[in-house]
């Protein structure tokens, strides 16, 4: 899900859960991705991702650290972060959801919401 796209740089996010075992069953983790592709540095090594929602304040650490690639003066670089399916759940019942990526902070799109609810409306209980 694109959140800033120009002709020359982009910023987007993706989604995806953590099933347990070989039974399709509820999550118990999502992994929330962020990928750009800059020309410049845009992420710290171990980034902050904060998110607001529904008057609650969630702080997650990178589960891994970042991973750039230099081509050309573009720096792309991936991000991961883990939360808890249960929290990830209730954040998307919300229609405004603030996040802030170190010292970049956005509001998700009104549609980015609706398809985070939309996932999870797929995924199950």
């Amino acid at each position: 899900m694109a959140i800033r796209h120009n002709m020359r740089e982009s910023f987007s996010m993706s989604v995806d859960f953590q099933i347990p075992g070989r039974k399709v069953t509820a999550p118990e983790m999502g992994r929330i991705s962020f990928l750009s592709n800059f020309t410049k540095r845009r992420f710290s090594d171990r980034p902050l991702l904060t998110i607001h929602s529904g008057g609650r304040k969630i702080e997650l650490s990178a589960a891994r650290d970042v991973w750039p690639s230099e081509s050309e003066g573009y720096v792309f670089e991936s991000v991961d972060f883990l939360i808890p399916y249960a929290t990830f759940k209730e954040m998307t019942k919300e229609k405004n959801i603030k996040m802030a990526l170190d010292r970049d902070e956005f509001d998700l799109p009104g549609w980015i919401s609706g398809q985070l609810n939309n996932l999870v409306g797929m995924v199950g209980n």
